[in-house]
């Protein structure tokens, strides 16, 4: 991780800890309502919504 900006690492990471304990899978939320009802998820913003919607289709 060598010259990345640390800020996006560390957010990356707490948003992987935080989907990690959900409940509901991650392609059920993103069927539901696309990346608004992804970013309603605690410590995920529109970018890492944006990615993981695109992952999950």
């Amino acid at each position: 991780m060598k010259g990345e900006n640390q800020f996006r690492i560390r957010a990356y990471r707490r948003a992987a800890r935080t989907i990690e304990t959900l409940t509901q899978d991650l392609k059920v939320i993103a069927e539901r309502g696309g990346v608004k009802e992804l970013k309603k998820i605690p410590r995920v913003g529109e970018g890492i919504a944006k990615k993981i919607f695109r992952f999950v289709q």
